[in-house]
């Protein structure tokens, strides 16, 4: 496998809430940048000169915070009528098969909050995690509605953020690498 090479990144922080936030990630210059690590992104597959592929991670980096922040759902590319319901914290009337198209995968914070604060073990810039998203970008890039200049995240607690609670997100990068 070669090393992961960014193609998106956002390097706003983002400030996690009781509310389902959305961020963006600009892929505009994704193909260039695939193109000169020789990765075939279109439809996901490769030929003889450009290896396929096979390795797409969605990376939350930097994550500090306090307390005990709920665990957050991650989804891509979700259709306005879905992310409205959501909006509305109406999360039980979304269709399953739909859910399933767009979810990428949960966020816990176990060891937030000690990886929030320097000390011995830690410098305090906080936690990663890494989702792995080849699977569900391959569905996402064979439907009609996907966009080669932007990948829409959003993200919901599972339950509302308690007052005691805190967490924000200071990178959010898509990663991808050939077989």
């Amino acid at each position: 496998m070669s090393s992961p090479s960014i193609i998106a990144a956002n390097n706003e922080i983002q400030v996690l809430g009781s509310d389902l936030l959305d961020v963006n990630l600009d892929l505009s210059q994704a193909r260039s940048l695939l193109a000169l690590n020789k990765i075939t992104l279109p439809s996901l597959v490769g030929s003889q000169t450009s290896p396929i592929l096979r390795h797409a991670y969605l990376c939350f980096e930097h994550i500090t915070g306090h307390g005990a922040p709920p665990a957050y759902d991650v989804y891509l590319n979700l259709p306005p009528a879905a992310q409205a319901m959501l909006k509305q914290s109406d999360h039980a009337s979304m269709d399953a098969q739909l859910e399933s198209l767009h979810f990428a995968g949960t966020l816990g914070f176990y060891g937030l909050e000690s990886s929030s604060t320097p000390g011995l073990e830690h410098d305090g810039s906080g936690m990663n995690i890494i989702l792995d998203v080849a699977g569900l970008l391959k569905g996402l890039r064979s439907r009609s509605d996907w966009s080669e200049q932007a990948m829409h995240i959003s993200l919901l607690p599972r339950e509302p953020l308690t007052a005691n609670a805190a967490v924000s997100i200071g990178r959010i990068s898509l990663q991808v690498a050939a077989a």
